[in-house]
């Protein structure tokens, strides 16, 4: 089993981990993360953008692990971040992260 850092120390319990890795562990890294996303945000933000800034996809992959906002809202509100060209690229990460996302319960 993979060795996890301190970060974790602390945690509540029924915690949720988003997860940017091509990697991911079978179980779960920590007794509290109860939901775990995984998405290989990086390698999604070099498709789409042609920049390892994996922020959007990870924004997207939030949504589709927890369910706490609507897509359309998170893609609605990117055009405050970026404009023209890099805000359709940066719609694709968010869409894809939340689409490609793989949730884990715990």
């Amino acid at each position: 089993m993979r060795t996890w850092p301190a970060v974790f120390n602390g945690l509540k319990d029924a915690g949720i981990l988003i997860l940017n890795t091509s990697n991911p562990a079978e179980g779960s890294p920590h007794e509290h993360i109860k939901t775990m996303g995984v998405v290989d945000a990086t390698r999604t933000a070099l498709e789409e953008t042609g920049r390892a800034i994996p922020n959007s996809c990870i924004v997207g992959a939030f949504v589709g692990t927890t369910g706490w906002l609507q897509l359309d809202s998170v893609l609605t509100a990117l055009q405050d971040y970026f404009q023209a060209d890099m805000l359709m690229r940066n719609r694709r990460c968010a869409q894809r992260g939340f689409e490609e996302v793989i949730v884990k319960q715990f």
